[in-house]
């Protein structure tokens, strides 16, 4: 996402305080919900797979996950960041549909290429259904976008969690109705097929045909850096992935996936709270200036900055501490006994999410138009 301007932040922020902290609160309770529907969906979905078949999921998912970033990117960021009028939004509409319609086309070729090359028939079903989800979930993304821009958090916030709720539905369902695999991707489309609906009838915006050269040059310089940012951050995350998937197979993924995605929920669950907590205490450092852009806020933005951090850091600290200690009972428990192999992995994960203040830093930088994550910097 974009870096916003704090000057600008303190305009949009003055009026409308009930709406905004109503709003707040309840985004802040919709990533709640998605964290824990995304919890009861990987442990009943780790349970019911096993290993094997949710590291084959894992693997197909690195490859969507990626083309999803590559076909979104910059065009949600681009709409928050966009000084037009309303045809100009629509025009950022008909740019996401185009790129949708590219998504679908161009997975439906490569399933054809893995068709020929006599791949397993049941990673090729989950790709096709990973195509539709990419498809679907590029222009919802631009919908959703402009919900945030017009500040209806609140109905975004909604919106989140009646997708969220409804896919995970739809993925328990399938799960014990024996679909395997599949049927955590259908609960993905359902999730973002849903979400698209309900967005665009809030929003009530359309493309349009009338498309002007200036804004898709715009959209194209914009995309392009934020392009080369989330590339680099995907195949940082993802390569780990398919290095153990071409070189262990995929039973090997599964259990790294899911110490992975364990450490992951603890890591979402504890920092959340505290990215809200930074996130109010660094905006009240720069919008206590006249002039948050000003040399003397980002001084203060700094100084802000290199206290909160070691602080939060450190209240996260003795969580992934007991992960690390306790994983072999946590594994048992809540995986079960065929996920054993993977507690030395999770006690390795939690110990490396300690010292990382990344997740902590990443909602705090987004509140400073000179705090951005330049690519180079997202290979450090």
């Amino acid at each position: 996402m974009a870096a916003i301007d704090v000057s600008e932040l303190r305009d949009q922020a003055a009026p409308h305080w009930g709406g905004i902290v109503s709003g707040g609160l309840a985004t802040a309770m919709a990533r709640v919900v998605k964290q824990l529907a995304q919890i009861v969906i990987f442990i009943f979905g780790a349970r019911v797979l096993g290993p094997e078949d949710f590291g084959v999921f894992a693997l197909v998912s690195v490859f969507a996950i990626m083309a999803a970033q590559i076909v979104q990117a910059g065009t949600s960021g681009f709409i928050l960041s966009l000084k037009g009028a309303d045809a100009d939004l629509r025009q950022v509409l008909t740019i996401a549909l185009v790129l949708s319609s590219v998504a679908l086309c161009a997975g439906l070729l490569i399933l054809v290429a893995g068709v020929r090359s006599h791949m397993s028939d049941y990673i090729i079903d989950i790709a096709l259904l990973f195509v539709v989800w990419v498809a679907l979930a590029t222009y919802a993304d631009a919908q959703a976008a402009l919900l945030m821009r017009d500040g209806k958090l609140f109905a975004m916030a909604m919106c989140e969690m009646a997708t969220e709720i409804f896919g995970m539905v739809v993925a328990l369902w399938l799960l014990h109705s024996g679909l395997g695999a599949l049927a955590l991707v259908w609960g993905r489309i359902a999730a973002q097929g849903l979400q698209l609906m309900l967005c665009q009838a809030i929003t009530k915006r359309f493309p349009t045909f009338a498309m002007t050269r200036a804004l898709i040059r715009d959209w194209a310089r914009f995309s392009l850096h934020v392009l080369s940012t989330r590339l680099l951050v995907q195949v940082r995350q993802s390569l780990t992935t398919v290095l153990i998937g071409s070189l262990l197979g995929a039973s090997a993924v599964g259990l790294f996936r899911g110490a992975q995605r364990l450490t992951g929920a603890v890591f979402e669950l504890v920092t959340e709270p505290l990215r809200a907590i930074a996130w109010v205490l660094l905006r009240q450092t720069t919008v206590s200036h006249a002039d948050p852009g000003s040399p003397a806020a980002q001084a203060d933005f700094q100084r802000a900055m290199e206290w909160l951090v070691p602080v939060l850091a450190t209240l996260a600290a003795p969580v992934f501490l007991g992960l690390s200690i306790m994983s072999g009972e946590i594994v048992a428990i809540v995986l079960g006994e065929a996920w054993r192999e993977a507690a030395p992995l999770l006690t390795i994960l939690a110990i490396a999410a300690v010292p990382n203040p990344v997740g902590l830093l990443g909602a705090a930088l987004g509140t400073d138009g000179t705090h951005q994550v330049f690519p180079g910097g997202v290979l450090v």
